[in-house]
């Protein structure tokens, strides 16, 4: 026993160590940034808020709330805006909260009538807590004005089809997973959820939803779980092929490392389909365009030895006579028919030299497009024109056609024909690492203390950090649900 307090007493005093200078190094940003950048005018939308919000870090421009220059700031706000209409109130932080509190008080405390607060939010759709998102707002402004705030559920679905709510339903109407999900999380999620049913509007429409169950050993992690359904997921690509019947589709994960892995996998063993990484993907990581642009370079510059010797080692260095496309053909295309020309003349040429696979056919496809419109606005240099392609990221518009992977995150406001989701198994609960920061303190009051989480074993012997660490882990796998 002496030992083992011995050796929680030193992993307690690193993890304090720990803390206290993190707060060191955190204070010292705060003065130089407040100094080089706030007080020079250069501000982000986040110093706003702070500057708003007044206290620790937030410069003094209206201090605590209560103070005189608060006071007047709020007047002058509750003077111009008569009603106020907050979206996706379940992703509201602390600190936003803590400038718009005072002006909702002064809207739910008028007699008159003639002014309103209204908020919408799904608290299941709570998915930016990483960020300062705290969902709990909502229950806590239910609570602070109950009796004055109508709340009114909204459970009717105007997106989805029959088939893919009847599915929600079951799967998420009871989240009793034994011991994978925590019984105050369970508790938290009954209270919160509500049946979805389908607007009449949609009630004729057709679709489809599976659960695939691919046979995992319980202890598997996260990552191993992904690569262990993506075989499944290639197989059922296979089999439906988006691209060839107009589908859009879309894979969603829960990081972009996992959406990398899966774009890794997806083209190494679909090399028929035009997969891209949603927020990521460009043109440039396709080898075919590599040497496209390579090939103008080396037209435009020919003291640019790089770029001449990827086109030598390609295929387009292989062709002769009629076939090859040398610096004086391409330049002539260039100046004749601008870069859809000299770009066509060199696609062409490479195409012939080596068949292409369909993932080059697309990126070609819309290099050309891209080429095209940039004619079509007038046209530029050649070295413009490669800025252009090295820059450009796939939207809605250049991205049909191929599987998208993306983050739930960047999904969200989306809409696809068909969504695979790989990795929703038991151990997908597990709630990913969050900073490893404990808290102790209320709801509405800044914490009692702070500290660098120590590792579980040492939570567990003291009441109060086991208490905060289940509190993280419960907000971790709430928020996955979420997810």
């Amino acid at each position: 026993a002496a030992l083992i307090r011995r050796v929680a007493g030193g992993e307690l005093e690193r993890r304090l160590r720990m803390t206290a200078g993190i707060f060191q190094i955190l204070e010292r940003f705060e003065r130089d940034y407040q100094a080089e950048m706030r007080l020079t005018g250069r501000m982000t939308f986040d110093d706003l808020t702070r500057l708003l919000a007044g206290g620790a870090g937030g410069g003094g421009l209206t201090c605590e709330p209560g103070r005189a220059d608060r006071l007047f700031i709020d007047y002058r706000l509750d003077a111009r805006i008569r009603h106020w209409l907050l979206d996706e109130f379940q992703d509201t932080s602390d600190l936003q909260w803590s400038v718009l509190g005072n002006l909702v008080d002064e809207v739910m405390q008028d007699a008159s009538g003639e002014r309103r607060f209204f908020c919408v939010g799904d608290v299941k759709q709570a998915i930016y807590g990483w960020r300062g998102g705290n969902a709990r707002l909502f229950g806590r402004l239910i609570q602070r004005y109950i009796g004055r705030l109508h709340v009114e559920p909204l459970p009717e679905s105007f997106r989805s089809c029959p088939a893919v709510i009847d599915a929600v339903n079951r799967l998420f109407g009871d989240v009793h997973f034994g011991e994978v999900i925590p019984e105050a999380v369970e508790v938290r999620w009954s209270e919160l959820w509500e049946t979805h049913t389908v607007a009449e509007r949609n009630l004729g429409l057709s679709g489809c939803t599976a659960v695939i169950d691919t046979p995992l050993d319980e202890r598997v992690s996260r990552g191993s779980v992904l690569s262990a359904v993506l075989p499944s997921v290639c197989a059922l690509l296979r089999r439906i092929d988006p691209p060839a019947r107009g589908l859009d589709c879309a894979i969603l994960v829960r990081s972009n490392d996992e959406a990398a892995a899966v774009v890794e996998h997806l083209r190494a063993h679909l090399p028929g389909m035009p997969v891209l990484l949603e927020g990521q993907s460009g043109l440039t990581d396709c080898p075919a365009v590599g040497v496209l642009l390579a090939a103008l370079r080396a037209a435009f510059h020919p003291a640019d030895e790089v770029a001449e010797g990827v086109v030598r080692m390609s295929p387009l260095g292989g062709l002769t006579g009629d076939a090859a496309v040398p610096p004086s053909v391409i330049r002539r295309e260039f100046a004749l028919r601008g870069a859809g020309g000299a770009a066509g003349k060199i696609w062409a040429a490479l195409s012939a030299a080596a068949a292409p696979d369909a993932f080059a056919a697309f990126k070609m496809s819309v290099l050309l497009e891209l080429a095209a419109d940039f004619d079509a606005a007038g046209g530029g240099t050649p070295d413009e024109f490669d800025a252009l392609v090295r820059e450009h990221e796939f939207g809605d518009r250049s991205a049909a056609g191929a599987v998208r992977v993306m983050t739930i995150h960047k999904s969200k406001g989306l809409g696809f024909d068909l969504v695979l989701l790989p990795g929703l198994s038991a151990s997908g609960f597990a709630p990913r690492s969050r900073g490893a920061t404990l808290l102790q303190g209320g709801e509405e009051t800044p914490p009692d203390w702070i500290l660098h989480k120590p590792v579980k074993e040492v939570c567990a012997l003291d009441p109060a950090l086991a208490a905060a660490a289940e509190k993280v882990r419960e907000d971790g796998i709430f928020e996955e649900l979420c997810l």
